[in-house]
């Protein structure tokens, strides 16, 4: 009976250091961002595709593959980080850049589009008020109603648009890529 309980505990033993070398480990996670804007996450560089290896970023996550443990994600500087601090602080600035210009030009026909709606507004008006309504105008005025107000239809959806792609698509896009709120602000 003694031996069955020094074996056990040996067993015991040996497994707890066996565990306690496994907890003193360090974990790590990978992160890189694809050609698409897309963020991953590996526990292992060699799922980095080698395009993205030397821009990949190391972070320690915990002892013992504990996960964070609510504990913050740390970057360390190793060879995973090929980039200087400088090359990356212009890298960032040229993505900041890139999100920016992306609102710009979304808000740039925004503009023009709702400028256009409103100068066929204004045709639509000042032909109705010619003729006090569209039963006194002639046929041809009727024509060039008609076709001013499919092209405000148009003008309408392309309104409709533009404000999607500012409000909704590119501010998921950019959550999506892990881009920072404030980038898309100018």
């Amino acid at each position: 009976m003694r031996y069955i309980i020094a074996m056990t505990g040996i067993a015991v033993f040996l497994t707890a250091v066996a565990f306690s070398d496994e907890i003193d480990k360090k974990n790590y996670l990978y992160q890189w961002t694809d050609d698409k804007g897309v963020m991953h996450m590996t526990d292992t560089l060699n799922n980095v595709p080698e395009a993205y290896r030397k821009k990949a970023r190391k972070m320690e996550t915990g002892k013992g593959g504990e996960g964070t443990g609510g504990q913050q994600l740390q970057r360390e500087n190793s060879p995973v980080d090929a980039e200087s601090s400088e090359e990356a602080e212009d890298a960032e600035e040229a993505g900041k850049a890139e999100w920016q210009q992306q609102i710009k030009t979304w808000k740039s026909k925004l503009a023009r589009a709702e400028n256009h709606y409103q100068e066929l507004d204004q045709q639509w008006k000042t032909l109705y008020g010619r003729w006090g309504g569209a039963a006194y105008s002639p046929p041809e005025t009727k024509l060039q109603v008609q076709q001013i107000q499919q092209e405000m239809e148009t003008t309408k959806q392309e309104i409709d648009e533009a404000r999607n792609m500012i409000d909704v698509v590119i501010p998921e896009r950019a959550r999506k890529a892990g881009v920072p709120p404030g980038w898309l602000r100018e």
